[in-house]
């Protein structure tokens, strides 16, 4: 082997650093960002509704999927399918739940108390494959 005294090995210099995975770098940012989206997503959406004649005053609370949890100022039903027609207008299916107080609007669907699905006051449901646009009560 001769001249070389690491006996043929190369000699790690300075600038010869080993390389460590991106994994970790990739996940803690995947991770953020599930993070944020599933925060974002329970975060109330503004008030889009209006309060002029063709649509009576609403704030929409929040929006799961195609469902969105509406406070209104009435129960009036033509009140409510008004509003129903204009949050689902750019929908082919949509629901939107009602209700007149807003601490009864659940955080999430999936864990609504039996208070607040008695404080709903009624429920429009849009399918335009199907033909359906009703309230339900």
């Amino acid at each position: 082997m001769g001249d070389d005294p690491e006996g043929g090995r190369l000699k790690q210099t300075e600038t010869q650093k080993p390389q460590s995975s991106l994994m970790p770098p990739v996940l803690i940012a995947l991770i953020v960002i599930a993070g944020f989206l599933a925060l974002v997503s329970n975060l109330p959406s503004g008030n889009r509704g209006r309060d002029d004649a063709d649509v009576p005053g609403y704030e929409e609370v929040r929006v799961q999927g195609l469902i969105h949890l509406v406070v209104v100022k009435s129960d009036d039903r033509e009140a409510l399918h008004r509003i129903g027609e204009f949050i689902c207008r750019d929908q082919q299916v949509c629901s939107v739940q009602f209700w007149l107080d807003r601490d009864k609007v659940p955080f999430r669907l999936e864990n609504i108390r039996d208070d607040q699905v008695a404080a709903r006051v009624n429920t429009f449901w849009l399918n335009r494959n199907t033909g359906i646009d009703e309230l339900m009560r």
